[in-house]
């Protein structure tokens, strides 16, 4: 339905789903919802199931120190990752250009 209102989703949603995905297989790895077992199955393991733009997964501490920052860019009509290298989708536009 969104493709027909020509919509996207934020970047925002991509975050949500993978956050969501990433602990369902946690969950299922400790096989129980019981969080001490949860937190152990993150910490335990490495996951790359997802489509962010950074590595995978993996948890030492309570931090994820496979995630990167992503620089991303508003134009017009669109919202591009433009760093790092490997995963932009547009090149940066600096400085921004000037209105009417």
């Amino acid at each position: 339905m969104l493709a027909d209102q020509k919509k996207d989703f934020t970047f925002e949603v991509y975050c949500g789903y993978n956050s969501v995905k990433c602990y369902v297989e946690a969950v299922e790895r400790a096989g129980t919802a019981d969080r001490a077992k949860v937190i152990a199955a993150l910490e335990s393991s490495t996951w790359s199931d997802h489509f962010m733009p950074y590595g995978a997964t993996k948890f030492v501490n309570g931090q994820n120190v496979g995630g990167r920052a992503a620089l991303l860019q508003a134009t017009k009509d669109d919202i591009s990752v433009v760093w790092p290298n490997e995963f932009s989708d547009a090149k940066p536009v600096f400085p921004r250009p000037k209105r009417g």
